[in-house]
């Protein structure tokens, strides 16, 4: 497989291989992130640390992830600290540094942290990810410098917790004064309002999360 030289590579799908971290050149500054930081309230308990086969939904997903061979951080708020210190080193854990502002406070609180890089985030119930769902994200990702987020659309409803969000746009908004208020803390509309390149999603389970007890046993 030819090596990547950066973003403006032109993957060839036909090849059917997942990029990883080896070969991905310019995506060495992406960085994945699993939000683990929600307050759970529907499901009754961290849904981060529900297990499946006796392992944390954030360790399977964070596992799926580190197939691509890029960082993987966690983003938990201060609570959740001690119980995902068990889980992941503690140099992994993002913890939230900004005012509360939804979802959008832990993409914020990375941003942060590293201000330079880009993000794959991904929601910590999202444990049917299937890595072809990596391969279209990111290959459009390394073909498409010219977009700041790269989310799936899926039947007209842009899917935020599986998507790219570049650095520099993230810093955009962490800078400009009542950005939280103005998106009321949703990576939905940052999605819709910002320039997005919206992707066909090649697997619509991928997309499946809980948000309550019955909908995993469902």
């Amino acid at each position: 497989m030819q090596e990547v030289k950066g973003r403006s590579r032109n993957a060839s799908n036909a090849e059917k291989v997942l990029p990883t971290g080896k070969d991905l050149g310019g995506a060495s500054n992406l960085f994945g992130l699993v939000l683990c930081g929600g307050q759970s309230i529907r499901m009754g308990s961290d849904k981060g640390l529900i297990l499946k086969d006796g392992i944390p939904w954030s360790r399977i997903v964070a596992g799926q992830i580190e197939k691509l061979n890029i960082p993987v951080y966690i983003s938990v708020n201060p609570s959740q600290a001690i119980s995902y210190q068990s889980i992941f080193p503690q140099e992994k854990l993002i913890i939230d540094t900004v005012e509360k502002q939804g979802p959008l406070t832990g993409l914020l609180s990375a941003n942060k942290t590293f201000p330079d890089k880009d993000f794959l985030l991904v929601a910590c119930d999202m444990i049917n990810i299937k890595q072809e769902i990596f391969f279209v994200l990111i290959t459009e990702y390394l073909n498409n410098a010219n977009f700041d987020f790269f989310a799936f659309d899926n039947a007209g409803t842009i899917e935020p917790l599986c998507a790219v969000y570049t650095g520099k746009a993230i810093s955009e908004i962490f800078n400009t004064p009542a950005s939280g208020l103005k998106y009321g803390g949703s990576l939905r509309r940052i999605l819709e309002a910002g320039n997005t390149k919206r992707l066909t999603p090649v697997n619509k389970s991928s997309f499946k999360n809980y948000n309550r007890k019955s909908d995993v046993k469902s």
